[in-house]
């Protein structure tokens, strides 16, 4: 039996993944093992920020990163949440994983773009309301209010990420990319501050009233 190949110019599908971490990197120029690096670091910090998002919809969710797929040119990650919920009779009736895992990819999504955009002046606050909403959209446990992240799960994501950047070069690019959502380059020239994050997150609390 002779096997037949079948040449197409067509794009093959995305895996079945909810995300993608891309990055384009400068052919010939610094250390191979930057790309490599950055790659690690980025989904680890996606891991450990997961772990505190889920916290908002219910403390029994469980959140492991799964490879599902790596294209090479530009290295793309592509990554799933497999999600699990031990012991809780609330969550077994509903069909909650599509609902948070889309949570989860847009609150990624607002974690980079906050720290990305220093400029804007907006606050850990302002960034807990917002994933607090997001969160609410899910509606997963049909409840009027979620708790929002805690100003030091916020900074620690923001670190996270910054620490992405460190390994890439100037002319690096870097794109989270949601399956439904349009990508979303980093800049990777914008560097904060963690010790001026911390110092904001103690002002804020004070001024709480």
């Amino acid at each position: 039996m002779s096997a037949q190949i079948t040449l197409s110019d067509k794009r093959p599908p995305s895996p079945d993944a909810d995300f993608a971490f891309e990055i384009d990197f400068v052919r010939g120029e610094g250390s191979a093992s930057r790309v490599f690096a950055a790659t690690h670091n980025f989904i680890k910090a996606c891991e450990r920020l997961d772990a505190e998002l889920v916290r908002s919809i219910d403390s029994s969710i469980e959140t492991v990163m799964v490879l599902e797929d790596i294209e090479a040119g530009s290295i793309r990650t592509w990554l799933r949440n497999s999600l699990a919920a031990v012991d809780d009779e609330g969550l077994k009736t509903l069909d909650w994983r599509p609902l948070v895992g889309k949570y989860l990819v847009r609150a990624k999504y607002a974690v980079l773009r906050w720290g990305d955009h220093p400029e804007e002046g907006r606050t850990l606050t302002a960034l807990g309301k917002e994933i607090q909403q997001i969160a609410a959209e899910t509606d997963v446990r049909h409840l009027p209010a979620y708790q929002p992240p805690s100003p030091q799960a916020l900074i620690g994501a923001v670190r996270d990420f910054q620490e992405v950047k460190e390994h890439l070069l100037p002319g690096d690019r870097a794109k989270y990319i949601p399956r439904d959502e349009p990508p979303l380059e980093m800049n990777i020239t914008v560097r904060i501050n963690i010790a001026d994050l911390e110092a904001m997150a103690v002002r804020e609390t004070i001024e709480l009233p």
